[in-house]
């Protein structure tokens, strides 16, 4: 006989998208009330301790015979909704892919953001600027600057998890660009390479911006169809106007008919799967 507890909870999943304790890849990105909004439970990500943005030791040297390190993971697969009742660990450091929070983040530059939302915006194709609170300021202002001026979609944040031989990092879904010093050449080259490969080809900025202290420029377009347009001078950034494309108060992820598209949608392939599991399993009330 079938199991009739089972249905109430297949319903639920056909009508809201996910269960509090279940399946959480059922989740859809954006605010969804009860999960994640972007503004509410954001401890459970960070602590709020400055030593995640505040050097305590002094700037470290740099080394400029220290080449930069990149790698890529051949197979970013991993990429799972979770509410903010449940945490979400990384063993790579820093990860470039992986589990994340449904709400992304606005771009530009964080005081701190927590991987938990910078990860969903490398699965939109950004890049993400990550540099140890300690790392030598010359050198942050010269890979910033380059980043503000190849494209939109990004985001800048202390991790203060780099090590002293790599205090810098650019990341993208699935790469890293680990550097002591920045190679303009090398850093434009993996931008360019690498940006904008994301498994979600969105443009839109996020809701979350705790901590938010410079919003990105556009420098092409919103979709940044020409990147590093004006090569390693970065000089674009000067010329950027202030991102426009969605409001960082906005409480909508995406524009609205593309949300109600996409819910709709939603439910129609997890109805046509509860019908799918109704002609699997035996019928309703059948021994």
């Amino acid at each position: 006989m079938a199991d009739r507890s089972i249905w109430p909870r297949w319903l639920l999943l056909s009508i809201f998208g996910y269960l509090p304790g279940t399946i959480s890849a059922q989740i859809p990105m954006g605010v969804t009330p009860g999960c994640d909004d972007g503004q509410t439970s954001l401890d459970v990500d960070w602590n709020g301790l400055s030593r995640d943005y505040w050097c305590t030791e002094g700037q470290w040297k740099t080394n400029a015979s220290a080449p930069p390190v990149q790698s890529c993971d051949p197979s970013p697969n991993q990429r799972t909704h979770y509410c903010m009742n449940d945490k979400i660990a990384y063993t790579d450091v820093p990860p470039t892919y992986g589990d994340h929070r449904p709400v992304w983040p606005v771009y530009g530059e964080y005081k701190y953001a927590p991987p938990q939302r910078w990860i969903h915006s490398l699965e939109h194709g950004a890049v993400v600027m990550l540099y140890h609170p300690c790392a030598n300021m010359v050198q942050v202002d010269k890979l910033r600057t380059l980043v503000r001026g190849c494209l939109r979609r990004h985001l800048i944040t202390p991790y203060n998890k780099l090590p002293r031989s790599t205090p810098m990092a650019l990341l993208t879904w699935g790469c890293k660009l680990l550097m002591n010093v920045v190679d303009e050449r090398v850093a434009v080259e993996f931008i360019k390479t690498h940006a904008d490969r994301g498994p979600e080809k969105l443009f839109e900025d996020g809701v979350f911006s705790y901590n938010l202290i410079k919003r990105a420029a556009m420098i092409t377009d919103a979709g940044d169809s020409v990147i590093c347009p004006s090569g390693t001078s970065g000089s674009n950034a000067a010329l950027g106007q202030p991102s426009q494309f969605l409001p960082a108060t906005s409480s909508a992820s995406f524009p609205v008919t593309y949300r109600f598209l996409m819910s709709w949608t939603h439910v129609i392939a997890l109805s046509v799967s509860l019908i799918v599991f109704s002609v699997v399993v035996s019928p309703f009330g059948q021994d």
